[in-house]
């Protein structure tokens, strides 16, 4: 078990976040997506390419040490993720519709 000594300003930020009701994480949501596009969008192609290779690195190197576990967990997650995703395709007589299978409710929406 994890004996080290929780940090009082991460204590706080997860107490916060447990007492938000559903409007105030939804503005939350809205300001960090907002604050991150704009980051993004003023980001130059050197600090991109700098920034993704060290994304790939990092995940090249948690996927090198975790264990058997941690992988069939992983994959399972990134698994339903893809699922929840991708289209599925109809077909009303000959007309193909597509929509997406929401696998939490079991509805296409």
């Amino acid at each position: 078990m994890n004996n080290q000594a929780t940090n009082p300003e991460t204590l706080r930020k997860r107490n916060s976040k447990n007492n938000e009701t559903t409007e105030q994480r939804q503005a939350h949501l809205v300001r960090e997506r907002e604050r991150k596009r704009q980051n993004r969008a003023s980001e130059t192609e050197e600090r991109r390419e700098t920034r993704r290779t060290s994304d790939r690195e990092r995940k090249k190197q948690r996927n090198s040490t975790e264990t058997t576990e941690e992988h069939v967990s992983r994959n399972s997650r990134e698994t339903e993720r893809k699922r929840e995703r991708t289209p599925s395709n109809i077909y009303i007589g000959n007309k193909k519709i597509q929509n997406f299978y929401n696998s939490s409710t079991q509805e296409f929406y």
